[in-house]
């Protein structure tokens, strides 16, 4: 079967929470944490493990507001995963300006930059931190069809509750004002039930058949109908006779 976009989100942040977790692990509080030749203060380590745990609140949120089609839980977690993304830009700016590595080979040589070699030494921490970008942009581009399904699920399990809601306001007449009555369809049988109506009725036919015809339509479309024009005294007057011959 097909995976849906809420089966996703769920895969998402499981992946998600595992990075955090690991970032959070890595952390050496009180003592600089050296990447390569690139080195990060404690500070920048309190404000990333800050971060993700502020992250990892925000997917158990999602994972919540995937079950229980809560949307306003994926609208925050597609905004952490933004903010994410950026940072982990912002890392591999720092990685790439911090973490070249030189060497001098000849101390005293005339032209220095023939006496030395540079490596870089961040390459592995950079292309984790690409693909995690590369994640984090799927990630929102799954949390966005997640959000628009809740939305239609949401709609469709609140709609006969507006419905009955609205028929205990207004009455049949509501099925009329948001055309949630019966078809034209149902209408047509309907009207060809109540025919038979008259024909098991007997001398009672002309009555039943009048009644029967009202019972079938709707209160909206009762008042035009030809029978509600004829005044009640002159309808039984007029069936009175037909009574009396038969």
């Amino acid at each position: 079967t097909k995976l849906e976009s809420t089966d996703l989100v769920y895969g998402v942040c499981t992946i998600h929470l595992l990075v955090c977790v690991a970032l959070i692990a890595t952390m050496t509080p009180g003592a600089a944490l050296h990447i390569g030749h690139a080195v990060l203060s404690p500070m920048l380590q309190w404000v990333n493990a800050a971060f993700c745990c502020l992250s990892i609140i925000s997917i158990v949120a999602a994972g919540v507001g995937t079950l229980y089609l809560i949307e306003g839980h994926l609208g925050i977690y597609w905004y952490v995963l933004l903010i994410s993304a950026f940072a982990d830009g912002g890392w591999i700016l720092m990685l790439a300006l911090h973490g070249e590595s030189c060497k001098v080979l000849i101390k005293d040589a005339e032209i220095e930059k023939s006496s030395k070699i540079c490596t870089f030494t961040v390459a592995t921490p950079v292309v984790g931190l690409a693909v995690l970008i590369v994640f984090k942009l799927l990630g929102m581009i799954v949390v966005s069809k997640a959000k628009k399904t809740i939305r239609i699920r949401y709609t469709d399990d609140l709609l006969p509750h507006m419905k009955q809601s609205l028929q205990d306001s207004f009455g049949n007449a509501g099925d009329d004002l948001f055309g949630w009555g019966p078809s034209a369809e149902e209408e047509e049988a309907i009207y060809q039930q109540s025919l038979a109506v008259p024909e098991a009725s007997g001398t009672g036919g002309a009555l039943g058949y009048g009644a029967a015809q009202l019972r079938s339509q709707p209160p909206s479309r009762m008042m035009s109908s030809p029978a509600m024009a004829v005044p009640p005294s002159s309808f039984l007057a007029s069936g009175t006779p037909m009574l009396r011959s038969a």
